[in-house]
């Protein structure tokens, strides 16, 4: 080729392989007759494509030939080409800068001012992060984070470049359900709080708080961080002063610690009504949701949590979809799900789900679609369709393998125990439980677990030995969210095997919780009304009046809440203490009861309470 039209295709393929006739007028000296002249030569050479349809647009015929051409160039030239070409795009090309700003950012990064790329690479990230092109997004913001510490900063001028980096590869981690994101976030506020930049801390911080929540299920670096970020703040009236108290209430909340986690969120509450900010009053009203399951709840409050659990969503509905916006749903539809099967509110949660469904298809996180699948189970087995909630939970678990969330294992663990002990085959996940509780010494919740297996299998001597160990301990347990199902499980042992003492104990710490069903948040198991724990309480210390009261009220919550199963327990732990009371009436009601009991258990496959009913004492009487 002529040396004009060599240094024309040379030009070209520092554009890339697809190039524009008109950014090639921009960048080159030569005069528009002689570049239509040279892409003229190019074409007869069959090196460059003819114009097709779009007279503006050519093509090196292979990517081979246009990076031959490229290789060609001395680096100092290919620097200066480059740079010409980020200039142009950047003043006459408004839709590159707005529709692929990483195509500036590879040219400014190849060019002699590769300072100038690093915020071309983060609106790249940013944008594909908007795109839920979490992959690319990564990519995007990794080239950046390399740029940036490769250049001559100081600290703190790295840091200010950095940082939004950070956050943006965070989000995309996050999105993927990938545990690095913790650590990004982590990494992101520590960096923020050494070099004071405050406004990146408290971001770092609350995400940081986010993707504990979701993919370690335990906060563990956000609690110090958040309070740092507070610290930061101070005490001036701000959006991040109410978001970081509301995060930090709901992390506090998780730990047990119940009363100051309830003092800020109330000023949460109280700040983000004077601010007028709704994403933050979202996290503040949610945040006491976060204890559903570890906290009494007497029927009197029930119109309060309505209307609470209104006022979100009425918020919710009220934000566009942004980022932020998408995780405010997420994370507090989780929390409301489980809230309103807490009252026993069914129509209520298929409201929610339905609500939480619609964000998940403008927010394909991995974890919120995790979230919404875990709830479609926890509604399958509370109305006793466990076919589907085994389909479901097996779906749910795949797409958490998929991501890197320890906090799958136990959701998954507690569905299928649930499941399986209705189907009569415990015997099957006896040994992962055991396995779980051996290697997580520290986890109270799965010990009492293991002690229900051994007692339904017939391990007596087991389950009484694990029940005093309880006992010899006052019941000690942990404040959280795992509580109330916790209890209910020792419940069903102590009034099966236990002495009177060890039932009145337990007795005395369930009593609070009459009202309301029993539920472990977010998004993994109902089953039923507390009451029925509370009847078999009451009927195994002789006290059948308050033991009758309890299961009357058993039935009507578990009825109006279509929760089947329970409601089949709940008639034949009521049978047999009307058969043990045996006063006038109350063998004619045992015998409807158990009846309508086994009745249930046949239709839904509850082959445990078939057995249990074949075996009781009021179907002996009947007989």
């Amino acid at each position: 080729l002529e040396p004009g039209v060599k240094e024309i295709a040379q030009v070209a393929a520092t554009i890339g392989r697809d190039f524009d006739r008109s950014l090639l007028l921009r960048i080159t000296p030569r005069g528009e007759d002689e570049i239509d002249a040279a892409l003229q030569r190019l074409a007869e050479a069959e090196i460059v494509l003819p114009a097709t349809a779009n007279a503006g647009t050519r093509r090196f015929r292979h990517a081979l030939i246009q990076e031959i051409a490229y290789q060609s160039l001395l680096l100092a030239r290919r620097r200066h080409f480059h740079g010409l070409i980020a200039d142009a795009m950047e003043s006459h090309y408004p839709q590159i800068v707005e529709q692929q700003p990483e195509l500036i950012a590879q040219n400014f990064t190849a060019s002699e001012t590769p300072e100038r790329a690093i915020d071309y690479w983060r609106a790249a990230g940013e944008r594909a992060q908007a795109r839920a092109a979490y992959a690319e997004a990564i990519a995007h913001t990794q080239a950046g984070v390399r740029l940036t510490q490769d250049l001559a900063f100081t600290d703190h001028e790295r840091a200010e470049r950095i940082l939004p980096l950070l956050l943006i590869r965070g989000h995309a981690e996050f999105g993927l359900g990938e545990r690095r994101a913790i650590a990004t976030y982590q990494a992101a506020a520590e960096l923020a709080q050494a070099e004071k930049l405050k406004s990146h801390l408290v971001e770092a911080a609350l995400w940081l708080q986010v993707s504990e929540a979701f993919l370690e299920g335990v906060a563990v670096g956000s609690p110090p961080l958040l309070e740092a970020a507070l610290a930061e703040v101070g005490d001036d009236e701000t959006v991040d002063r109410c978001r970081l108290l509301s995060r930090l209430a709901t992390t506090l909340h998780a730990r047990g610690e119940v009363g100051r986690a309830s003092e800020l969120g109330r000023q949460a509450a109280v700040l983000a009504r004077r601010l007028d900010d709704r994403p933050s009053l979202i996290e503040a009203l949610s945040c006491e949701l976060f204890q559903v399951g570890g906290r009494p709840l007497s029927k009197a409050r029930f119109a309060e949590r309505r209307h609470t659990l209104d006022e979100i969503n009425q918020l919710i509905e009220s934000l566009s979809v942004s980022l932020p916006d998408c995780v405010a749903r997420g994370a507090t539809g989780a929390r409301c799900l489980t809230a309103w099967l807490e009252i026993g509110d069914l129509q209520g949660f298929d409201a929610e789900l339905e609500r939480y469904g619609a964000a998940v298809q403008s927010d394909p996180t991995l974890t919120v679609r995790w979230v919404a699948g875990g709830a479609q189970v926890m509604r399958a087995i509370l109305v006793g369709d466990f076919a589907l909630a085994e389909r479901k939970a097996e779906e749910s678990s795949q797409l958490a393998e998929s991501a890197e969330a320890t906090l799958s294992a136990g959701v998954y663990g507690m569905q299928m125990f649930t499941i399986r002990r209705e189907q009569g085959r415990l015997g099957e996940v006896a040994p992962l439980v055991k396995r779980f509780v051996d290697e997580n010494p520290e986890d109270k919740a799965w010990r009492p677990g293991l002690m229900l297996i051994a007692s339904d299998l017939g391990f007596e001597a087991q389950a009484r030995r694990s029940l005093a160990a309880m006992a010899e301990d006052n019941f000690e347990l942990p404040s959280d969210s795992k509580h109330l199902v916790i209890l209910s499980y020792i419940a069903e042992v102590a009034a099966r095997l236990g002495d009177d003492s060890e039932a009145a104990a337990i007795y005395a710490r369930l009593a609070p919780f009459a009202d309301q069903a029993i539920t472990v948040p977010t998004f993994t198991l109902c089953c039923g009304s507390a009451a029925r724990y509370l009847g078999l309480l009451a009927d195994r210390l002789g006290d059948f009046s308050r033991a009758e009261a309890y299961f009357e009220q058993a039935l009507a919550m578990n009825e109006s809440m279509s929760a089947w199963p329970w409601l089949a327990h709940a008639r034949h732990d009521y049978a047999q203490m009307l058969t043990r009371r045996s006063r006038r009436g109350d063998l004619a009601r045992a015998m409807r009861l158990t009846g309508d009991a086994l009745a249930t258990a046949r239709e839904l496959g509850m082959s445990a309470l078939i057995q249990r009913i074949g075996n009781s004492a009021s179907v002996r009487l009947v007989n």
